[in-house]
């Protein structure tokens, strides 16, 4: 899927857009799916103030 999909699949990537649900959803197969994993490390907004502050 990488190959199909380089512009979700970069290491880079950051934020997920509903652009980029639709160029994942549109690029799926009849009888096909896909699932789209997202997470949020907020303890690196804490480490981030903290280095911030020292």
């Amino acid at each position: 899927m990488a190959e199909t999909l380089p512009q979700v699949a970069d290491a880079q990537f950051d934020l997920v857009s509903d652009e980029d649900l639709r160029t994942v959803s549109d690029s799926l197969g009849d009888g096909s799916s896909a699932l789209v994993v997202a997470w949020e490390n907020t303890w690196a907004a804490r480490l981030a103030a903290a280095v911030r502050e020292s």
